[in-house]
């Protein structure tokens, strides 16, 4: 589970996990999710990132053109991304905009 991120009016919140790459070099990853929200007008997304060395980022997608938003909403949400072999750590989680609860 990601989450739950909670922000004030105004401000954003996030949650994320960072994982070893290196199991999943050279394959596509699927992150699927449910995303929850509540009081959050502008909404939630998903995001995924992929980095080798010195951090440098090698692959990023996210679902901010699909955002779940509303006071109380719900929906499914999934981003594919082909690991680069270079990769070192992927990085996933969620954004919360400008105030809310997500989860």
């Amino acid at each position: 589970m990601i989450g739950p991120a909670q922000a004030k009016a105004g401000e954003s919140g996030a949650a994320s996990i960072r994982i070893d790459a290196a199991p999943l070099r050279g394959r596509r990853l699927r992150l699927s999710a449910r995303l929850t929200v509540d009081a959050a007008p502008k909404g939630a997304l998903l995001w995924i990132r992929a980095d080798g060395a010195d951090k440098k980022v090698l692959g990023f997608i996210n679902s901010q053109r699909d955002p779940v938003a509303g006071e109380h909403a719900s929906a499914a949400r999934e981003l594919l991304l082909d690991v680069p072999d270079a990769a070192e750590q992927l990085l996933f989680g969620l954004v919360l905009l400008e105030g809310g609860q997500a989860a």
